[in-house]
């Protein structure tokens, strides 16, 4: 049994794979269940392999051999274990069910559908070489030649950060405080050699429970865990339920990754017609301090700006509401929402605010008299609680009919105020929760959570899921928020930094595009706080590359924030780049050193972005090298963006000297040709470096003539560079103003755009000796 680069067999009552540099052996099915009314624990352990029913299958990925295993136990439980090796690419998935033949209601915890033996899932080579990441942004990443901290110490440590002790009870055992434990949810990868070999792990299929992946790693050997959690359903007499399908798929891996995501936006739904969106949050401005005057003077600034800066959406955050878990208003706000909302509409802009429909504040008075709205555990116990608002909130449960009909009304409500943009955040249902409805898993209450936040926005409003990076809201959010808060702080004891936003953003911007439209969360005009001017620079380039939603959130009415450097940062921003940014060495960087997008989508405008980060305490050099310039022969020009210079012809040999602590050299690289029309090099139009501001590059070799087109996004004013061996003059210009100088390099010309208006914007250039 066989694909390309994989090879599988079942011995010794097991399943073992091997592909290049990966091998997985020792491979068997688990299961936990809770019986009869005292619920006590059964956990089923197979002692001999069945013989198998082969079969063919079709999946998402193309045919598979199926190769199904079931055992039959006395007391009438039977499980089904199911193998597709796929025919045409590296990997296969695993499939289970359970099916009660017993006379009662069984609980079923969970699925363990791939648990190996000790050390057998194992690497070849340095395991300091092999980086093992979740999609999902956690603060325990690493390689496999290291031990990390524990689970509870790193979970203690982030809540000692934010000041407030730990919200819920830890976890005991070995995996939360053996620090060889990794756990993830529902996809991880594995790779090497700068994303050319490795594998992916991930949830596909029809959406059922979520996968929780265990990795025990010994010094580039690991114990592999990997469980669909079952959340203690209810499986009544001969009902058969399933658990989640999963995917392990060998490959780059750009070409892994986007296989299993696609998969799961096909299974799941994806809704990115939406796309991003630019525009202004309140939370970092003046957090839970906004006032109805305080928002009012953002938008009369955003209104100033519309002709020249048009916002796509003003968003209201928390600080508005007369108590967590009561959304009418507070005294801050006098006159109510409507007014607001009419005049961001003045602005063009879509109104947004933002709710936490999960957290009800003990000072509402719900707990007492409707304590069964609220989520509890197996002995009845709340499960879950907050401090965010001062003590305390408690979760409500999304399963309960009378819950969810308060949840409609909710939306409904600020929907009937006139917004159509809605963050929706803190929708937290605890792992050990005991659902009202007793018969979905964690992940499908979750989803149909979603999918009431969707039937009452409507197909035309805009969904901004603040529950992490998941498939859970897949189908109903139109963006999701990939990580933590952006606090202008660079790094800190808890997670809300910039450091870890841009960690996130290289864990998941594989989704971007695919699944949802990635929320990286705020950018900053100007430095705050401790953040210098690099650290800003870098995460102003991670946010722009990434091509996701691009917020701000800072007094915009001031005068500080109206500098002509200022606006040009603001200006930078919009629209999104219309190119998804990956990391270019993927899988391999916890800190995602290598960041940016290949442009092949526009004849005569075709180039590489990539930022260099640097994430060390001191000056660093960091090699250009990485896999996506396998496909060019060409040597690059190579432009810098934030000094405007040109640093010459390279190739994939070279390296950015003496790049600063927590700094970055974002670069355009053009492939040279032996063209003898002029060559566009560079541009600061936008911060996607030509991706989002050009429209089209034409040449015409008989007259000498090079036109550029230009779309409305970007600066109003700024330049392009061109390499040229001829003389370069302006022939004409429509919709700007502009002028060509020659540059201190030879053969580099500087073409000066400035007053960018209307919706026909070009310069015909032409050449001579």
């Amino acid at each position: 049994m066989s694909a390309e680069w994989m090879h599988t067999s079942f011995e010794d009552g097991s399943l073992s794979a091997q592909w290049n540099q990966i091998s997985l052996s020792g491979v068997k099915p688990q299961a936990t269940l809770w019986i009869g009314e005292t619920e006590h624990f059964y956990q089923w352990k197979p002692v001999e392999m069945p013989e198998a029913l082969i079969a063919d299958r079709e999946t998402f990925a193309g045919a598979a051999t199926d190769y199904q295993f079931i055992w039959r136990e006395e007391a009438g439980y039977e499980w089904f274990w199911s193998i597709s090796i796929l025919k045409d690419k590296p990997g296969f998935t695993v499939r289970a069910t359970f099916t009660n033949h017993s006379g009662e209601p069984i609980r079923w915890n969970n699925f363990t559908l791939l648990h190996s033996v000790d050390k057998g899932l194992a690497c070849k080579g340095d395991p300091s070489s092999w980086h093992l990441s979740p999609f999902a942004h956690d603060l325990r990443v690493g390689h496999l030649g290291e031990t990390l901290i524990s689970s509870n110490e790193s979970t203690v440590a982030m809540w000692e950060g934010f000041g407030m002790p730990v919200p819920h009870a830890l976890e005991t055992g070995s995996k939360a405080n053996d620090g060889r434990w990794r756990s993830y949810e529902d996809y991880a990868s594995l790779y090497t050699d700068q994303g050319r070999q490795g594998i992916v792990i991930g949830a596909v299929g029809a959406p059922e429970a979520d996968i929780r992946l265990d990795f025990q790693v010994t010094k580039g050997t690991m114990k592999l865990v990997a469980t669909s959690e079952m959340s203690g359903i209810i499986v009544y007499p001969g009902e058969t339920r399933e658990a989640q399908e999963l995917l392990v798929l060998g490959g780059p891996y750009v070409t892994a990754a986007e296989t299993m995501l696609r998969w799961t936006a096909n299974t799941h739904g994806a809704r990115t017609s939406a796309g991003s969106r630019f525009g202004w949050c309140s939370w970092y401005d003046l957090m839970d301090k906004i006032t109805e005057s305080s928002i009012l003077e953002t938008t009369e600034r955003i209104a100033d700006l519309k002709q020249r800066l048009p916002f796509d959406v003003i968003q209201i955050d928390d600080g508005y509401q007369l108590e967590t878990g009561d959304w009418r208003c507070n005294h801050k706000f006098p006159n109510g929402l409507l007014p607001i909302v009419l005049k961001i509409k003045e602005t063009g802009a879509e109104p947004g605010i933002w709710l936490a429909p999960l957290a009800m504040h003990d000072r509402c008075g719900l707990l007492g008299l409707k304590p069964d709205y609220f989520q509890r555990n197996v002995k009845g116990e709340l499960e879950g609680q907050a401090s965010n608002w001062g003590p305390t909130s408690h979760w409500l449960d999304p399963t309960h009919p009378e819950v969810k009909a308060m949840l409609r009304q909710m939306i409904q409500d600020k929907k009937a105020d006139g917004f159509t943009y809605f963050k929706i955040d803190f929708n937290t249902i605890g792992r050990k929760v005991r659902l009202y409805d007793k018969h979905k898993t964690r992940l499908q209450a979750f989803r149909e959570l979603y999918q009431l936040y969707r039937e009452e926005i409507g197909e035309m409003g805009y969904l901004l899921a603040c529950s992490g990076f998941t498939r859970g809201v897949a189908g109903y959010a139109d963006s999701a928020r990939i990580g933590p808060d952006s606090a202008a702080f660079w790094s800190a004891a808890h997670s809300c930094t910039i450091l870890e936003c841009i960690r996130s953003v290289g864990m998941n911007a594989i989704a971007n595009g695919i699944l949802f439209a990635n929320d990286p969360d705020v950018t900053y005009i100007q430095p705050r706080n401790a953040l210098t001017e690099d650290e800003l620079r870098t995460w102003h380039g991670f946010v722009g590359l990434l091509g996701g939603l691009s917020l701000v959130s800072e007094p915009l009415q001031q005068t500080t924030m109206q500098s002509p450097e200022a606006m040009r940062k603001l200006e930078w921003l919009r629209p999104s780049s219309p190119e998804r940014g990956l990391p270019l060495r993927p899988g391999t960087e916890r800190n995602t050193n290598h960041f940016g997008f290949i442009s092949t989508r526009m004849e005569g405008n075709r180039f590489i972005a990539i930022q260099l980060f640097n994430d060390a305490e001191q000056s660093t050099d960091i090699p250009l090298d990485f896999p996506g310039l396998d496909e060019f022969d060409n040597k690059f020009h190579a432009w810098s963006f934030w000094d405007g210079a040109y640093i010459g012809l390279i190739d994939r040999s070279y390296i950015s000297r003496g790049i600063p602590p927590h700094g970055s050299r974002l670069l355009r690289l053009t492939a040279a040709n032996s063209t003898s029309h002029p060559l566009l090099i560079g541009s600061d139009l936008h911060i996607s470096l030509g991706a989002a501001e050009i429209a089209e590059v034409r040449s015409d070799a008989e007259d000498s003539t090079y036109e550029i087109t230009f779309t409305d996004a970007g600066t109003r004013s700024g330049r392009l560079y061109l390499y040229a061996e001829q003389k370069v003059s302006l022939i004409a210009a429509n919709g700007c103003n502009c002028s060509v100088h020659a540059t201190s390099t030879d053969h580099v010309w500087s073409i000066a755009i400035e007053g960018r208006a209307g919706n026909e914007q070009w310069v015909k250039l032409g050449g001579s000796d």
